[in-house]
């Protein structure tokens, strides 16, 4: 399959997906919850993290949302870096861009998706009764299907999904010796996200965890299987990949020196040169 041709069936794939989730959206509109409450551990980790007012929940509730609209770009800033630093194409830009996208696209289906069909109340909405009270008032602004849509977190999937994208990156295309390091930042900053959502009272536990091995999957399984692999049906940034797979070249020591002894009627010595 040619370049092009790759690129196409790309963007066809993303756009089909997002054509997709666009639909789920709408169709993800429920008036009554289908679960309610905790399991597990849910309520212990809830009782543990939701801040105690109001105030500080909201704080909490936009702080994630901070948090995931920078990691979502983060994937788009370090694609084109290496792309420049490996000296790669346009296409190559693209590719990785396509990647990015495809992933994203996929992580936020399946959250509308699972949405729709599991129902589950969101805490704060349990907890204050939302389910009855909203039967007597459906026009209360608290009463919209988006308190019923607390499993699995969204915030959560598409915050580890950009981090995921950032350790594939990271791990095709990164600096040689720091490896690790925009990988544990992305890292890092997915899981506040997902902390936040449980702070904010908007989620459990169980929809974060969830939430998280979705967005993993969707950031580092599905590039690996569709990209990266040797095996990989459409293979994105190749020179790319040969150029930072290249060993560095071997340097000499810093200063050479040379000692000659030297003699001549009438007179001798040691020459000492060097060479930098």
């Amino acid at each position: 399959m040619s370049r092009g041709r790759q690129y196409q069936v790309a963007f066809a794939f993303a756009a089909a997906v997002s054509l997709t989730e666009h639909g789920a959206s709408a169709q993800a509109v429920v008036s009554m919850p289908k679960w309610q409450g905790g399991v597990a551990f849910d309520a212990p980790v809830r009782d543990a993290l939701r801040a105690p007012t109001e105030g500080q929940r909201n704080v909490a509730d936009d702080a994630s949302t901070v948090l995931l609209a920078a990691l979502l770009v983060a994937p788009y800033g370090t694609a084109a870096a290496h792309t420049i630093r490996l000296h790669g194409s346009f296409w190559d830009a693209a590719g990785l861009w396509l990647v990015n996208s495809e992933a994203l696209g996929v992580a936020l289906l399946a959250t509308q998706l699972t949405k729709g069909a599991a129902g589950r109340e969101r805490p704060f909405a349990t907890a204050e009764g939302l389910a009855t009270a909203c039967e007597s008032h459906p026009s209360d602004p608290r009463c919209g299907s988006d308190r019923n849509a607390s499993f699995f977190s969204g915030h959560s999937a598409m915050a580890f999904t950009a981090a995921g994208l950032l350790c594939t990156q990271q791990i095709y295309f990164g600096v040689k010796g720091m490896d690790g390091l925009g990988c544990a930042g992305g890292m890092v900053a997915a899981t506040a996200t997902a902390m936040l959502r449980i702070v904010a009272d908007m989620h459990y536990a169980t929809d974060t965890l969830v939430g998280a091995a979705v967005g993993l999957s969707a950031g580092m399984l599905l590039p690996y299987v569709l990209h990266f692999a040797p095996w990989a049906p459409f293979p994105l940034a190749r020179s790319m990949r040969a150029t930072h797979d290249q060993p560095a070249p071997k340097r000499g020591a810093l200063l050479n020196l040379h000692v000659s002894p030297w003699g001549a009627p009438g007179g001798g010595g040691v020459a000492v040169g060097g060479q930098f």
